[in-house]
């Protein structure tokens, strides 16, 4: 570090006597600029974009909150080299973590995490900038400017950025700091920063803004009515589309409260006179396993305690289903979605609401989704979550591979443990998929052979009959090698749904749509990559 010189003085009076006297040297002021939500009415915010931050401690040594949760609220986290989730851990696991999910930069030397924004065109978000003070000493002069990008238009002191970025005194900023509101002028493909800097130009923060572009998610809902005349059936589903939808409480909130925080737009299919919804006939396909008349509710079919058995059936993702070691309950959601396929086919790609006045024999069940298989379209709503339009938010998101921010017992521990170690074949996350990676290395190199090959045999002039065989033959090999590449990758998604980033946070303890709370507000910046992800690939 480069010595700070002194400033001399040097005085000469009429008699000719001097003194000299030096000044102490100003330390410049060093801050950095943290990008916290506004300190908005919570009425006024709709949820039409999400903001991701962290709060860091006095001296920017660690993460102290993460979107207002506590650290000390983490209850588990992911033991890499074993791949296992683990309760407790240590402060400095958790931090490890924790800079996982954020994009770090350092100011100063002090490790920061950006706050990220997702922000659909012509929205606005309101966020607030501190300058807390790292060295030197400040002065009123000093100031902070925000610069210029030509996606965003930046608005504080009632001006706006259109032409010119005035500066912030940071004079201003000492207690309460500054809000400023950000509106996105453009749909954007890439990563994109609002960069902030002080007094002399050197950037001393940055807002991370996520590609905004939008994804549709179609939604069915299809009510589940009882074996009656044709007529009462249909009344009986109209009036649960009804009963579901309320008008357009539950389109809104979805559009204006929920998905639309992770870019995802929903739209639901009118109902139509004759209504596409599911009939039980409680004396055919088996529905009596599922349903308990003396009670009036809904349950799984544990087949294994039964003499007779479901049909073994191949799944969403190619996975054999109901043999005998698979432990797993032929699920009502799984019996709904077959009966729905059966009846309507499978040309619809987005999700499927199920929703029914009939309870699950589990009470605190308000809905079920599955995050396995992936590719899963179902969602069942049960009559005391069918008021509720966040658990039809929690359980869609489900469907889009989310899974909870807490464990519910020692159970769904040992459980998430099982499959992650399968999943990685008993080795680190890391090992694990470093060796799913190679092996779609290998099999594509397989099929770009098979092609060559293909392509060296229709070259000829004429192909006899032996050629035809071997370029079906090398066809088959490429259909299927592929197939072995999506599972593979499969693998790979399983395995980021499973890890969750690396933690687990105490029950109720978050405003999370995945926690189980009655205040549910938000989603993370992780869950909204993973649910946009899977709503573009495999709901579209």
């Amino acid at each position: 570090m480069a010595e700070l010189k002194k400033t001399g003085l040097r005085i000469t009076f009429d008699d000719g006597e001097t003194l000299v006297r030096y000044l102490q040297p100003i330390l410049a002021a060093k801050y950095i600029a943290t990008v916290t939500p506004s300190s908005i009415d919570p009425t006024k915010f709709t949820g039409e974009y999400r903001i991701d931050w962290c709060e860091m401690d006095a001296n920017f040594s660690k993460i102290v909150k993460f979107q207002n949760t506590p650290t000390s609220d983490i209850s588990h986290i992911l033991d890499e080299p074993s791949s296992q989730f683990i309760k407790g851990g240590t402060d400095s696991q958790k931090q490890a973590l924790l800079k996982k999910m954020y994009k770090i930069v350092q100011y100063y030397g002090k490790d920061y995490p950006l706050t990220w924004i997702n922000l659909p065109k012509g929205k606005v978000a309101s966020v607030n900038i501190k300058t807390p003070l790292i060295s030197g000493k400040d002065e009123k002069t000093d100031f902070l400017t925000i610069v210029k990008n030509p996606n965003f238009e930046i608005v504080y002191d009632k001006t706006t950025d259109a032409s010119s970025n005035p500066p912030i005194k940071l004079e201003k900023l000492k207690s309460k700091g500054s809000d400023i509101e950000i509106k996105a002028l453009n749909t954007f493909a890439q990563t994109e920063y609002i960069i902030i800097q002080d007094y002399n130009g050197d950037e001393v923060g940055k807002i991370e803004m996520c590609p905004n572009a939008i994804e549709n998610l179609a939604i069915k809902i299809i009510p589940v009515v009882f074996k009656s005349t044709p007529a009462t059936e249909t009344t009986d589903a109209q009036a649960l589309y009804k009963n579901a939808t309320n008008g357009t409480k539950l389109i809104d909130s979805l559009n204006k409260k929920a998905f639309s925080q992770a870019g995802i737009h929903c739209t639901i299919e009118p109902i139509k006179p004759s209504p596409e919804c599911i009939v039980i006939d409680l004396t055919k396909d088996n529905w009596a396993q599922f349903y308990k008349s003396k009670n009036g509710v809904f349950q799984d079919w544990k087949y294994q305690e039964t003499t007779i058995k479901p049909a073994v059936s191949i799944d969403e993702d190619d996975e054999t289903r109901y043999n005998s070691r698979d432990l797993s309950p032929r699920f009502l959601l799984d019996k709904l979605e077959d009966m729905y396929f059966a009846k309507y086919g499978k040309t619809h790609k987005g999700a499927l609401i199920f929703v029914t006045d009939k309870n699950y024999i589990d009470p605190l069940y308000l809905g079920f989704s599955q995050v396995n298989p992936i590719r899963s379209q179902g969602t069942v709503i049960f009559n005391r979550g069918l008021s509720d339009v966040s658990v039809f938010a929690h359980e869609i998101a489900h469907m889009l591979g989310l899974e909870h921010t807490f464990f519910k017992d020692t159970k769904e521990t040992t459980d998430t443990n099982t499959k992650l170690d399968k999943l990685t074949r008993s080795q680190s996350v890391a090992d694990g998929k470093k060796e799913i990676n190679a092996n779609i290395a290998h099999a594509e190199n397989y099929i770009k052979e098979d092609q060559e090959a293909i392509k060296e045999l229709k070259a000829q002039s004429t192909l006899s009959e032996d050629d035809k065989s071997k370029i079906k033959e090398r066809e088959e090999s490429i259909a299927s090698t592929q197939k072995s590449i999506d599972k593979q990758k499969d693998r790979l998604r399983k395995i980021d749904i499973k890890q969750v980033y690396g933690l687990k946070i105490t029950q109720a303890k978050t405003k999370n749509y995945m926690d189980y709370i009655n205040d549910r507000t938000y989603f993370a910046k992780h869950q909204v990559e993973l649910a946009k992800k899977e709503c573009k690939d495999f709901y579209n």
